[in-house]
């Protein structure tokens, strides 16, 4: 896997018209397995996640664009969620990743207007 949180990881995955195949949620990590238009798969880990969304999902799985942010509604939810939770001092968890408390959001478009977003530690990204 390559690079850590920063956008540079994910720069090799070309977003625009990749088909999203699969979104796999598990307690380290949200996995997303992606088919690019060039026909080159790609796995992008988001590592620490803090949240997920996918409002008004229908049947569209094709990209638009994908990008990384440091700043979004979504993600201060997710942080302020957590503070509020934890009066301010969340505790240790099992993950490394999330214990750091510096998160990023990804966020993917799909070409009916759909946005999935993700707010974790650390994002990597391989080709499988």
């Amino acid at each position: 896997m390559s690079n850590d949180y920063s956008t540079t990881a994910l720069y090799d995955v070309l977003w625009a018209d990749a088909e999203l195949e699969k979104v796999v949620v598990e307690y380290d990590s949200v996995t997303l397995l992606l088919c690019e238009s060039n026909g080159i798969r790609k796995r992008v880990v988001c590592r620490g996640h803090v949240g997920l969304e996918l409002p008004g999902f229908w049947d569209e799985v094709i990209v638009e664009c994908g990008d990384i942010l440091g700043d979004d509604p979504f993600l201060v939810r997710c942080q302020t969620a957590i503070q509020e939770r934890f009066r301010n001092t969340p505790p240790t968890t099992g993950n490394d990743d999330r214990n750091t408390n510096a998160f990023r959001l990804l966020k993917l478009t799909l070409v009916d207007g759909t946005v999935l977003k993700v707010a974790a530690a650390r994002f990597e990204s391989e080709r499988v």
